[in-house]
């Protein structure tokens, strides 16, 4: 939690969960909007996740992850994603390729914010794979 600028106000942020540990500059942008853990198998109220292929995301993760708005993959292909199920629970997936660890990284750090109608791109993510969730004008 951090703290609002008014009467002390604290606001929950978004929980978002790494399998990687991030550069230190893109741990650092992701952090001026979420509460972001790497490395860290504990999925438990994750709003988001940063993933590469090791993890499979079907219809059993999702329904330990009621609160899951978007998964952010990184590598050549996408295929540990049940599209199908994402879309209809209404999960935004995206995938970056592999261009190279910390770029991949920044990619898959902007596709996250932007998922979430944050920064430039807000609630168009580049690499958007489940297009009839793309935003049409309102936010998540």
């Amino acid at each position: 939690m951090r703290a609002g600028g008014m009467g002390g106000l604290t606001l929950a942020r978004h929980r978002v969960v790494c399998t990687w540990a991030l550069p230190p500059a893109v741990h650092a942008r992701l952090d001026r909007f979420f509460d972001v853990s790497c490395a860290d198998t504990a999925f438990d109220g994750a709003s988001a996740l940063l993933i590469d292929e090791r993890l499979c995301v079907d219809a059993e993760l999702l329904s330990k992850l009621p609160l899951l708005r978007a998964v952010c993959s990184v590598g050549p292909a996408h295929l540990h994603l049940n599209l199908g199920i994402l879309t209809q629970a209404g999960v935004i997936a995206t995938n970056t390729p592999a261009l190279g660890e910390e770029e991949a990284a920044w990619a898959a750090a902007e596709n996250l914010i932007a998922a979430f109608g944050f920064g430039r791109l807000g609630g168009y993510p580049s690499n958007l794979l489940n297009q009839d969730l793309a935003c049409m004008g309102c936010c998540l």
